[in-house]
């Protein structure tokens, strides 16, 4: 393994929803084994209840016991797939089957739910003189009537699972046929959930209003309902991952997507497996006639006549105690006791209007002052509001005076609660705030249309922090912590934010809490902009790693704009790619910075890891990015990618050392990534070469040794670029560019299509990124505990499937790699081309050109590194060991954010 470049989303792979409870594993032995164990021993309950003749039930809950025996052999299935499995595995349908059984069991248990219900309601409506309830068929027939509807639905929801599943494809052939598929499972769960939500908002609903209703029966088939609706709500919420396959396992490193890790597995049990057994349970070990008062078919239908219950009883099919209960005495209404509290306090209030009016020697008149907060003698703020106690004599209050001064202090208010520092939409703006001469801070905000987000960054730390309010309704004067309309806002990691709609404008405020000094400053910066996304926070891409030298880096930004309008050559006048592409740069682009610390370093504890602009006025930064004196520029690696700025740290790092590195665009923050520098060795045969406008993904070391090239700076390692490189080398690969174009011009490009898929510029690029990478050979270093020899299998040496090997160790005075660079004077190791490059070339280019790449079962190993985005046989798309890192959202690369990189790719 060596460091690290970006690479590209993976085109052409069609993405299907990954497995619920993902690929069977290791994980999954001893929960299969538990579970199977529980459901046996379930069926023993329901056993001993078909002795018992008052407990025997026969079609009522039978839904439930066939549930339990296919789960028996669900997840016995389940347990004989954990074993491992070798890549390229074919598992069989028995995953489908699974995946149909938990689309559709859970249904059983919600259709047992609402004939427990039925029976519950219908009792409500049958005969019993010693009750006093009255035989009543018509709410009898509409009760029947008005459950069998969702018995009905829950039914077509399990015939629908099956004509889903028929859809599923192991290996599927095109993606609107496994985007029919994933919303046809999308519409398997969102139905039941609606039924369930909707059945036990009708059973809340008519709870108090049925008489002689047993309201203890109903809400145990509340809980019952609510415990089944957890398994569609967490189906729905991890239908969103998608992965590349289904009944093959490419690799024993899952994919996040593919639900297959052991976190996710354990939500699987938690959330879905679980509240099937424990309902199943309940519905076994319960006598359910004693408790819903049924027949052993379901509630008393097939002894509907009047008296039907009393006959029962008579009978003795229901034990004393056990039934249709009496109606419940109503609570007393607390109407009552609030008239009883009023006139307490009434005559309280006039006891003491009589005191007072006795004692005329003095009397206390209370002014209520609101105040954002007041300062106590320690000089320490408070939060609570004071009020100044005036004492008078009634005779010497001057009433004229205090009506005028009450109505000039009333005023002002509606002016002030406008007062407050305007803000745009969108901006950004900093502030600060100093304990010693402000407690807060108001600002406001236009009236918009559309949502917006509020964000808040802090930029220092200095406890206790400011707290901020947004209110839409209140004003300053009384937004606060005691103010239900206003939302405070909460913070995380140095970053927080508010997103709503302000049609009639907004105000945000900060306050300075309680036990802050007199002399501490807090800067801080508010963002506001339209949509849900706040402006500040982490960005969505992390940067990426181009290489390092000893003491060089280049790093790279996530793409800050994408490239549109690329022009589309067309049949007679079909262009092909420039050699030395050129684009329109972005009119505006916010300027990018880097952070580069060693690592471990203080921020490793820095609470405010997510605030730009408090990590950007760290002093440990600002000394640090002065040492290295980053150079920034804005290129295109790749037209489909878009702009990056390409940050050059010359010299000033450590050999052997690792860093953490992050990158700012205003109010964004981006990574961190790590990276680990080469010995100081490493630069006696090998230069950093970057910004070739012929081969602009190549920002890595090539086998040259440093003595050769020129340097402007005697004490720094030279770095090439376009204008350094030796003519050789260039001459060779754009020779190697221009004569391919020829040759491919001679297909009629844009008449004759030879793939729905591609064409000749597809072509071209393909090529131009194969040729790049074999006619510059990657030096690297493996990194501490990296494999320095392939992996012998037998008596052979060989290419594990699982972890490709892509080094390759180049001695001294050996045959250069490529041409038109010399022979080595020291040894290097290189990190060998990833075979997808040339593979990639095959698919896009006309079959004319007759283009083929090594076998992998022959010498594949030797020129390229294998089973690193597809699999080690080529036969798996995405199915190698990074091919299969990001699934959800369809990218795949060769690096990782740890420095680390498989191939020489992108």
């Amino acid at each position: 393994m060596s460091q690290t470049d970006s690479g590209d989303a993976t085109q052409g792979q069609i993405r299907i929803p990954s497995l619920i409870g993902g690929f069977p594993t290791q994980d999954d032995f001893a929960p299969s084994i538990l579970l199977i164990i529980f459901y046996f021993f379930s069926l023993f309950f329901y056993i001993r209840r078909l002795y018992d003749p008052d407990t025997r039930t026969r079609s009522l809950a039978s839904t439930t016991v066939s549930f339990t025996i296919e789960r028996m052999v669900v997840y016995s299935l389940r347990l004989a797939q954990s074993k491992r499995h070798r890549p390229g595995e074919d598992l069989g349908g028995s995953l489908v089957y699974m995946q149909l059984s938990f689309s559709v069991g859970y249904l059983a248990l919600l259709t047992d739910a609402i004939c427990f219900a039925r029976a519950v309601l219908v009792n409500t409506t049958l005969e019993d003189f010693g009750r006093g309830s009255k035989d009543q068929p018509l709410l009898r027939k509409r009760i029947r009537k008005i459950l069998l509807y969702p018995s009905i639905i829950l039914f077509v929801c399990s015939q629908l699972g099956v004509v889903t599943f028929s859809f599923l494809d192991p290996a599927p052939q095109s993606q609107a046929k496994a985007n029919l598929f994933r919303n046809l499972r999308y519409v398997g769960d969102v139905i039941p959930l609606v039924i369930c939500l909707a059945f036990i908002g009708g059973m809340i609903l008519v709870r108090p209003e049925l008489e002689f209703l047993d309201k203890s029966a109903l809400d145990a088939i509340i809980k019952l309902s609510a415990t089944i609706c957890v398994v569609p709500l967490y189906r729905l919420c991890v239908l969103h991952f998608t992965t590349t396959t289904l009944s093959v396992v490419p690799t024993p490193t899952y994919p996040s997507s593919a639900l297959t890790s052991s976190s996710a597995k354990a939500t699987f049990y938690l959330f879905h497996a679980l509240p099937e057994i424990l309902v199943a349970y309940y519905i076994h070990c319960t006598n359910i006639r004693a408790r819903f008062n049924t027949g052993p078919d379901g509630e008393w239908q097939q002894d509907d006549v009047k008296n039907g219950i009393p006959q029962l009883r008579q009978d003795g099919v229901i034990v004393d105690g056990v039934g249709v209960p009496h109606p419940e005495p109503e609570k007393p209404k607390l109407k009552g006791r609030w008239l009883k509290l009023a006139s307490l306090i009434s005559k309280l209030w006039r006891s003491l209007k009589r005191r007072r009016h006795d004692d005329s020697d003095e009397e206390s008149m209370m002014a209520l002052l609101p105040m954002k907060s007041t300062s106590s003698d320690d000089g320490t703020s408070s939060w609570s509001r004071k009020c100044f106690v005036i004492t008078m004599r009634p005779s010497s209050i001057p009433w004229p005076r205090l009506k005028l001064l009450g109505l000039l202090l009333v005023l002002p208010v509606p002016i002030l609660a406008q007062v407050g520092t305007q803000i745009g939409i969108p901006s950004l703006n900093s502030f600060t705030i100093q304990s010693s001469t402000s407690t807060s801070m108001f600002f406001s905000l236009p009236p918009s249309g559309p949502e917006v987000t509020i964000s808040v960054a802090f930029c220092s730390n200095n406890q206790p922090l400011p707290r901020f309010f947004v209110s839409t309704i209140s004003g300053p004067n009384t937004m606060g912590p005691n103010d239900p309309n206003s939302q405070e806002i909460t913070f995380q990691d140095g970053v927080g934010w508010w997103t709503g709609e302000v049609q009639s404008g907004a105000s945000v405020a900060a306050f300075v809490g309680s036990g802050a000094a007199k002399n501490l400053t807090w800067t801080f910066e508010i963002g506001v902009q339209e949509g849900e996304s706040p402006a500040h926070g982490p960005a969505a891409d992390p940067p990426t790693l181009g290489d390092t030298t000893a003491t060089q880096a280049i790093v790279f930004s996530p793409a800050f704009e994408t490239i549109t309008n690329l022009p589309v050559p067309k049949w007679p006048n079909y262009t092909l790619p420039a050699l030395r592409p050129t684009f329109q740069p972005p009119a505006f682009v916010v300027p990018h910075s880097i952070v580069i610390l060693p690592t471990p370093s203080t921020l490793n504890t820095f609470p405010f890891y997510k605030s730009a602009c408090a990590l950007r006025e760290l002093p440990e930064v600002t000394q640090a990015q002065e040492q290295f004196n980053a150079s920034a520029v804005s290129i295109v690696r790749d037209p489909s990618f878009g702009w990056q700025t390409q940050f050059l740290i010359p010299s000033g790092l450590k050999p052997n050392t690792n860093y953490t590195v992050w990158v700012t665009q205003g109010p964004k923050i981006s990574g961190p990534v790590y990276m680990y520098t080469k010995s100081a060795s490493f630069s006696d045969s090998c230069v950093l070469v970057h910004s070739l406008s012929y081969c602009p993904m190549v920002s890595y070391p090539i086998p040259l040794p440093a003595s050769s090239i020129s340097s402007t700076s005697s004490n720094s390692t030279p770095i090439v670029d376009e204008d350094t490189l030796p003519a050789a080398i260039a001459n060779n690969i754009t020779s190697s560019l221009n004569n391919f174009a020829t040759l491919l011009s001679t297909f009629p490009c844009g008449r004759d299509v030879y793939s729905p898929l591609h064409g000749c510029a597809d072509c071209y690029d393909a090529y131009r990124v194969w040729a790049c990478f074999v006619s510059f050979p990657r030096c690297t270093e493996p990194l501490p505990g990296s494999p320095t020899t392939p992996v012998t299998s037998g008596s052979s040496s060989t290419v594990e499937p699982q972890i490709p090997f892509a080094l390759k160790p180049r001695p001294a005075q050996s045959l250069p790699r490529a041409a038109g660079f010399p022979p080595p004077t020291t040894a290097y190791t290189e990190l060998l081309p990833c075979i997808e490059s040339c593979q990639t070339v095959r698919r896009t280019c006309p079959p004319f050109l007759g283009w083929s790449c090594p076998v992998p079962d022959v010498n594949a190993a030797e020129s390229y590194a294998l089973g690193v985005w597809d699999s080690w046989n080529g036969l798996i798309p995405g199915g190698g060991l990074l091919g299969q890192s990001d699934m959800g959202n369809g990218t795949v690369s060769v690096t990782d954010r740890f420095g680390r990189i498989w191939c020489n790719g992108v």
